[in-house]
């Protein structure tokens, strides 16, 4: 009979210990490690997302793979950094992420770099990531344009160095980042046109 206890305990140890091993979709972050090393187009943005979503199990190929080829799987990765350091307790804990967050500050591409600014906006660092989101509402891709101005009016009054560019954006832009543009003006109470929503 001990032995069957002791045995029973080991099973339910070893379960346990399994349990504790984060997924997404089923998978583990060294799961979708080598899909996105292996994979393809699709395979590999699905991969850089369920990496974002897989926490602090993920770290190691967050932290090192944000100078990837491809800028959508860099987008998703500095949602998982951004993600990853809010959850971090303390200013040292969060120190890693934030410093590949302003490194990713000069990305090439525009998504990657107005996500490490909306990023470190949303961790505080508010004034290293100003700049870039104000030229991203100069960016000729109307999907920049909006990146920059959905988090400048999230920012609410913390976007009011942006103000000028904003009434610039709310008057010129595409449709939606003219929408976009208005709603951060609004939240500056700065007067803004309507726009049917």
């Amino acid at each position: 009979m001990p032995k069957l206890f002791v045995a029973l305990a080991f099973v339910l140890c070893a379960a346990n210990s399994f349990a504790q091993v984060p997924t997404v979709l089923g998978k583990t972050a060294d799961d979708w490690h080598l899909r996105l090393a292996m994979g393809d187009g699709q395979d590999r943005h699905l991969a850089a997302w369920a990496l974002a979503q897989s926490g602090k199990s993920a770290d190691r190929w967050l932290l090192h793979q944000t100078h990837h080829p491809d800028p959508v799987v860099r987008y998703w990765l500095i949602q998982g950094l951004g993600r990853n350091a809010a959850n971090e307790k303390t200013k040292d804990g969060r120190e890693p992420y934030l410093k590949v967050l302003r490194k990713l500050l000069t990305d090439e591409s525009p998504a990657p770099r107005l996500a490490a600014a909306d990023q470190l906006a949303r961790l505080g660092a508010v004034d290293e990531a100003m700049p870039v989101l104000i030229a991203g509402l100069d960016e000729p891709q109307d999907s920049a344009g909006m990146q920059a101005a959905a988090t400048l009016a999230a920012l609410g009054k913390q976007a009011a160095p942006a103000q000028a560019k904003l009434q610039t954006a709310a008057a010129n832009g595409g449709e939606y980042v003219k929408r976009l543009a208005n709603r951060a003006l609004q939240n500056l109470g700065v007067p803004s046109k309507n726009l049917e929503e």
